[in-house]
């Protein structure tokens, strides 16, 4: 969205053999602005990298096992603009983190975004702050999606998700708005709990006619239900 950056991403897949193995590597480098305490504004370099690692195990043509690894490596550097700024130190953060799925998929795919069959998965994650302590983080989920051919390409679309995180740490979900939505808009007006230790934001679509955050929480579950043609 900016050209204060930058940002590369590699991916490689490895399915050689039955166990299907992916590598990837993500940084970017980006220049924000923050706040203090005493309300003057403070721009930073922020530095991310991540590295991930993901092992498939297929149990039959439809179901698999699959469970990753990441390590994430955050700097944030603030940029020497006046006296205080020059004596500001340097944040390095280190994050680990796992997840493991179960998923069921016998879909066909039919055209852009159309589908016949159904695909689900149950997971769960873990996270943590490697330098500091009670920072300790947990999800767990599930999705289902059902398309039923009703004529042609003219397809019945049903989804059923949901998830819920705790720990010392938690993940706060906005509602609203759709997947790769162009111009997304954001609800202000919804409140966001103050007591909850959030530390994580995600968010939970597709509620098609809401902006994002037209409800926020630590747990959510969803329903849709849509026709589809191309």
């Amino acid at each position: 969205t900016s050209f204060n950056g930058s940002e590369f991403f590699i991916w490689y897949k490895d399915k050689k053999k039955r166990w299907d193995k992916t590598y990837a590597l993500y940084r970017k480098s980006l220049t924000n602005n923050t706040t203090d305490n005493s309300l003057i504004p403070q721009r930073n370099r922020v530095v991310q990298t991540l590295g991930y690692y993901n092992i498939s195990y297929p149990l039959d043509v439809f179901t698999s096992i699959r469970a990753s690894a990441t390590m994430r490596f955050d700097k944030i550097a603030p940029l020497s603009t006046d006296s205080v700024s020059l004596h500001s130190r340097t944040i390095n953060e280190q994050r680990v983190g796992a997840r493991l799925e179960y998923v069921f998929d016998n879909t066909i795919a039919r055209g852009l975004n159309l589908y016949n069959g159904i695909r689900a998965k149950l997971f769960g994650e873990y996270y943590r702050q490697i330098d500091k302590k009670e920072t300790d983080f947990f999800v767990i989920g599930f999705d289902a999606r059902g398309y039923k051919k009703i004529h042609r390409d003219f397809i019945w679309a049903n989804r059923l998700a949901g998830s819920t995180s705790f720990g010392n740490k938690k993940l706060i979900y906005y509602m609203g708005g759709v997947d790769n939505w162009f111009t997304p808009r954001f609800d202000n007006t919804t409140n966001i709990a103050t007591d909850q230790n959030y530390a994580y934001q995600t968010l939970a679509t597709s509620m098609r006619g809401f902006y994002q955050n037209v409800r926020n929480g630590n747990s959510f579950v969803v329903f849709n239900s849509e026709l589809r043609f191309p």
